[in-house]
């Protein structure tokens, strides 16, 4: 069988008929028999371009719950569950391709670092990229840290937040002051490595 036989739906060109500018919105795909054979989810030909798929739900494909074969022009890929599966080619205009996250709350990976100079030596780079209602996080990185460094977080916690060791970092024990809207790192001797708060 073909491939696009084996799909939920489909999107070829027939003859002289295009198989671009399509949307697919708002579908929910599954195979609930007992041996799966629905190969792909949603599958597009090599030939189509500048299509719309958004809001649909896809599972249980075998292969892949979506397809997109060298796709060209402008895509627009958006809100679709089970596309973590889906094989984009490099052909693709990354430019226009929107991400398939939904986010609620503030998620701010771009967020400004801020450096303080250690009151001996070295320092720490302070930042916080999540700052939603329900989870919020702060990174700190020390860099030959000796002395206190002190830090206000962009977002309060709305209760202090918990200090995560890592494997090669410094001890929690460095932390010695984090409240609901500050914290601060304090050590005799030069640290370096992360440190991680999380809480909400």
């Amino acid at each position: 069988m073909q491939d696009n036989w084996k799909s939920g739906i489909a999107v070829t060109s027939i003859g002289s008929r295009s198989c671009s500018n399509i949307s697919i919105t708002g579908n929910v795909i599954l195979d609930d028999a007992t041996t799966k054979l629905m190969k792909y989810g949603i599958f597009f030909e090599t030939t189509c371009t500048n299509c719309t798929v958004s809001g649909n739900t896809v599972t249980d494909a075998t292969t892949q719950n979506y397809q997109y074969a060298t796709p060209a022009g402008n895509w627009q890929l958006q809100n679709n569950y089970g596309m973590s599966t889906v094989n984009i080619s490099s052909a693709l205009n990354l430019q226009t391709f929107k991400t398939n996250i939904a986010v609620t709350g503030s998620l701010s990976i771009n967020s400004t670092q801020t450096v303080v100079s250690g009151s001996i030596s070295g320092g720490a780079s302070f930042s916080e990229p999540e700052q939603g209602n329900s989870y919020k996080k702060v990174i700190v990185y020390c860099s030959s840290l000796s002395g206190t460094a002190s830090y206000t977080y962009p977002t309060a916690f709305l209760h202090p937040p918990a200090i995560i060791a890592t494997s090669d970092g410094p001890a929690s024990s460095v932390v010695t002051t984090h409240t609901e809207t500050a914290m601060t790192v304090t050590s005799a001797t030069p640290i370096t490595g992360f440190i991680i708060l999380e809480g909400y």
